[in-house]
């Protein structure tokens, strides 16, 4: 009787102890084998064409992703938040700078070590898939919002966009990134932006508290949105 109990109680916690060792999700990935690092605004967390030597997974605050054309041009193609990867193993090389718009942190893996965990667990693999296939889905609205939309309405749908996982209790969203990020993510000048803050305002579309909170007043606009 002894023997035999002591032996499915040993089982037992083998199974336990496997499955609290298991690292299915992402987020468990980076925080338990993740090195942590925080970065001061507008530092730089990587450069384009410089080595992949980490993949990140923001914690807390904004990074932008940006290019530089030859004449000092920037353009920003994304803003990542909270939960976001940035740097992928199977490149050799970053293909964008990423910098942090205010105080951010994150946890870094090695290519390698991110590598080894796509190939020995499945579900880490497709919690990837669905990264990014969220990623290229942003990408495909950035494009619409670029090819489609007037300018105000180009902002009205990034506010939509950004303003759905960061609303306050009051329903006023923090913008941490400056009216020039804004500008060079939809294609207008800073003074377009600031008109078009305006524009939307008088409109009945937002209101403002301050100049670095909104709230939206008026119902998403799928289309406008897409």
């Amino acid at each position: 009787m002894h023997p035999t109990t002591c032996a499915s109680t040993t089982t037992s916690v083998r199974f336990k102890l496997l499955s609290i060792d298991r690292i299915t999700t992402l987020k468990d990935l980076f925080e338990i084998r993740g090195t942590p690092c925080s970065f001061a605004r507008n530092n730089t967390i990587a450069s384009e064409e410089a080595p992949i030597e980490r993949v990140y997974r923001i914690e807390s605050g904004i990074v932008r992703c940006c290019s530089f054309t030859e004449d000092g041009l920037r353009q920003i193609f994304a803003f990542a938040g909270p939960g976001d990867l940035i740097g992928f193993p199977d490149l050799d090389a970053w293909h964008f700078t990423a910098e942090a718009v205010g105080p951010t942190t994150a946890r870094f893996l090695k290519p390698e070590t991110l590598d080894a965990a796509l190939l020995g667990e499945p579900m880490i693999a497709k919690a990837l898939r669905r990264h990014c296939v969220s990623q290229f889905e942003q990408r495909e609205r950035h494009l619409i919002w670029l090819s489609y939309l007037q300018s105000e309405d180009r902002l009205l749908a990034f506010l939509q966009d950004f303003g759905e996982p960061a609303t306050d209790d009051d329903g006023f969203i923090n913008l941490p990134m400056t009216r020039q990020d804004m500008g060079d993510h939809l294609g207008m000048t800073l003074e377009t932006v600031s008109r078009c803050f305006g524009c939307l305002r008088r409109r009945g579309a937002i209101e403002m508290d301050g100049a670095n909170r909104y709230r939206l007043t008026a119902p998403r606009d799928h289309a406008t949105a897409a």
